[in-house]
């Protein structure tokens, strides 16, 4: 798994739905800072967070990782 590949996605999903890093936060339910940890490309989400995302916003892995 790329890091720097998954920010650059996770940057262009928040920036087409105009979701800020607390919004996104409360909407998958982790930490702003691990938000920020991920669009860094410092680490990158677990399963469940990873799981969490695609569910919400009805993404494929393809499209995240």
């Amino acid at each position: 798994m790329d890091k720097l590949y998954f920010s650059k996605r996770l940057r262009e999903l928040m920036t087409d739905l105009r979701l800020t890093q607390a919004e996104l936060s409360n909407i998958i339910g982790v930490r702003q800072s691990q938000i920020s940890n991920w669009l860094a490309g410092k680490s990158f989400p677990g399963y469940c967070s990873l799981q969490i995302i695609k569910e919400k916003f009805n993404l494929l892995s393809e499209e995240l990782i």
